[in-house]
Formats: structure tokens, C-alpha cells, sequence
């Protein structure tokens, strides 16, 4: 991180010169000072010196503090050149803090009159991505910096007084984020430090719609195991209670109806005593001539094949 401050004047450094700061950076100008002489003069009378005004008098040089002087400084020396009196001086200057280093993690100021780099405070946001940390830019700034979140993690910034870091976020082995499509006995799940998800076995087993199969998954395959002796249903009555055998509803008790009365007395026998596939009762007609005795006399008639309240005839 580059803190920088701006150059200002030294005249509360100097004499009672006329500073005047130039347009040039680091330039202070007032004229033409460390020149001067006469041909009176055996010698030239300058000295050199931009901070003394050169004259010949009456045959001798002399050298006065100048009113006017051009002074060249060097931009982040953490000094200011000045005349005080007439002596160049190089005065201590904070303001004039040496160039970027380009190190985000970096100050740059003066100690004294040396340019110094130092760290930048821990926990200063780095101006790309992250924090400074010992002069290192280090960690996030927010938590897109860390990462993409997925179904299987997520990525968070993680910032404290003593660092700023990323953190992933995991969930647990096993977990499943995805079982779609249904039924295939496979599903998307989370698998240890991985952040996407991986397919894998998963107990969803397609119903096949059977009921003398068993369905199931076998490592990731679906399954139908025949069954054998479990209840099932043909949805007919008639053909009596039904079971499995071999994986279909094939094996039947057989008819559950007598077909004809055999009523124990006082009760009489009938003609309506047969299976009835309609009602999934035994009320149906017996079939023709078949024995019956609806009157409860001695008289014995045949069952005419019909259904009625009269379909004994004979008796």
C-alpha cells in the first residue's frame, strides 16, 4: 500500500531569502545567485556557491548572502536544499517520502533524513485480493476471492485482527445432493474433501410394478428377484386365493364357492350358492341340475342355471 504526501515549501527553514517554489518539481528558484565579478578584479569572483551573491568591490571580491538563487532538490531524498545565510544546507524534509516501491504491503516515509520503507499495519486491505500480514499480501477480501460455491462446498473469507484467510467449507461424506433421475439405484453425493459431487450406488430401486418380484440395487445395478409363496392377487375371485411362483402371480387356491348347497338342517339347500365373479361372493346361480330343495320339504328339484328367488324347479 503506497501512502504518498505532497511536496510543500521550506521558507520557515530559511533565511530572509525570498524563496519562491518553482514549476518544476523539486526545483526552487529565485534567480541566478553564485555569480557576479568586475574587471576591476584580478580574478573571477565566483564561488560557486548559489547561496552567496559574487561582486567585485573597489578591486575584491566579495561574497553576500544572495537574494535571488536557483536550487535543484532530488524528489524523495527525505531532504530539502536551502540557504541559510550563505551556506547551502540540506534540511530534513518528511514530506518528501521516497518513490513507490510497488509493494502493496509497504510504506514509504522518512527517518529523518533517510527514505525508509515499512510494512503497512496488519490487516490493511490489499488493493487486489487479500489483507497485508507481515508485509505480504495474504488471504481474501470477500468471499468470491476464496472460491465458487458448489452443492458439495462452500467458500467463505475469513477476516481477524491477526489474519484473513479462506475457509472451504465441506459437506459431511455420503451426503446427496442430486437424485435425479429417480429410480436408476444412483445418486449424486458428496465424497470427502471433494468440492463437486460424484455418482455413485444409491438404494432407489425402479418398481417394476410386480408383486411377485422383490426390487432392489446391486452396486450401483438395478435388480428384480423372483419371489416365490408371497401373497399376490390375478384380481379374479373365483379362482381362489393367490400366491407367487417363480417371480408371477400363477398359482391359485381354486374356486372358493361349493357350486351347490350343502346346508346342514334346519337349513334348506338353494340354487344360489355358486361363485360370482361380479360381486367376489359365492351368490351366484348353481348350475343346472344341480339338486335343490328351496321349500324345505320332501320334495327334491334341479337348479334351472339362472339366478331368482324361484330357479329350483320341481320342488
Amino acid at each position: 500500500m503506497v501512502m504518498r504526501r505532497s511536496l510543500v515549501g521550506v521558507s520557515a527553514f530559511l533565511c530572509s531569502c525570498h524563496l519562491l517554489i518553482g514549476a518544476d518539481e523539486g526545483t526552487l528558484t529565485d534567480g541566478g545567485a553564485g555569480t557576479g565579478g568586475s574587471s576591476e578584479c584580478s580574478e573571477p569572483c565566483t564561488d560557486d556557491n548559489p547561496c552567496t551573491s559574487d561582486n567585485c568591490v573597489d578591486g575584491a571580491c566579495e561574497h553576500v548572502p544572495a537574494t535571488t538563487f536557483t536550487l535543484t532538490q532530488v524528489p524523495g531524498d527525505c531532504r530539502a536544499i536551502a540557504c541559510v545565510g550563505s551556506q547551502l544546507t540540506a534540511l530534513e524534509d518528511s514530506t518528501d517520502i521516497p518513490p513507490d516501491d510497488g509493494k502493496e504491503c509497504t510504506v514509504e516515509l522518512c527517518d529523518g533524513e533517510q527514505p525508509a520503507y515499512t510494512n503497512a499495519p496488519d490487516g490493511t486491505e490489499c488493493a487486489s485480493v487479500g489483507a497485508c500480514f507481515s508485509g505480504t499480501c495474504v488471504g481474501c477480501n470477500s468471499d468470491l476471492d476464496c472460491g465458487t460455491d458448489t452443492p458439495c462446498a462452500t467458500y467463505s473469507c475469513v477476516k481477524t485482527v491477526a489474519e484473513t484467510y479462506c475457509e472451504t467449507n465441506f459437506l459431511p461424506p455420503g451426503t446427496v445432493v442430486s437424485n435425479s433421475p429417480l429410480e436408476d439405484c444412483s445418486a449424486l453425493h458428496c465424497n470427502g474433501q471433494n468440492p463437486e459431487p460424484v455418482l455413485l450406488p444409491f438404494d432407489d430401486p425402479e418398481d417394476d410394478d410386480n408383486p411377485c418380484t422383490a426390487d432392489g440395487c446391486d452396486d450401483g445395478a438395478i435388480v428384480h428377484t423372483p419371489l416365490t409363496g408371497t401373497v399376490c392377487s390375478d384380481d379374479l375371485f373365483c379362482n381362489g386365493p393367490d400366491t407367487c411362483q417363480s417371480g408371477a402371480c400363477v398359482s391359485h387356491a381354486g374356486n372358493p364357492c361349493p357350486g351347490h348347497d350343502v346346508a346342514t338342517p334346519p337349513a334348506v339347500p338353494s340354487c344360489d350358492d355358486s361363485c360370482d365373479e361380479v360381486s367376489d361372493d359365492c351368490t351366484g346361480p348353481d348350475a343346472g341340475l344341480t339338486p335343490c330343495n328351496e321349500n324345505g320339504d320332501a320334495i327334491v328339484g334341479e337348479c334351472d342355471g339362472t339366478s331368482g328367488a324361484s330357479n329350483c324347479v320341481g320342488d
